[in-house]
């Protein structure tokens, strides 16, 4: 089920486009998400400045992950209309 503000729909009546639209922009606040929790955990030292480290440069693994999936099926949706 796709949920929207008002109403939930069956993946099968959206189109695919706006299916992975909306999974790629959830993806996106996520990460965002786990990058702020890991900044306020570090500025109330709950987490150590060498872990904070560790944690951001996976986060940016990740990132780069997901934009380079959100590229590839950009390149194959304009390749299939």
């Amino acid at each position: 089920m796709i949920r929207t503000r008002a109403q939930a729909f069956p993946l099968h009546c959206l189109p695919r486009a706006i299916a992975w639209d909306e999974s790629i922009s959830r993806g996106r606040g996520s990460l965002e998400e786990t990058k702020y929790h890991l900044l306020l955990a570090k500025d109330l030292d709950y987490l150590p400045e060498a872990d904070y480290n560790d944690l951001i440069d996976r986060y940016n693994v990740a990132g780069k992950m997901l934009n380079g999936l959100i590229n590839k099926i950009k390149k194959e949706v304009q390749g299939s209309s």
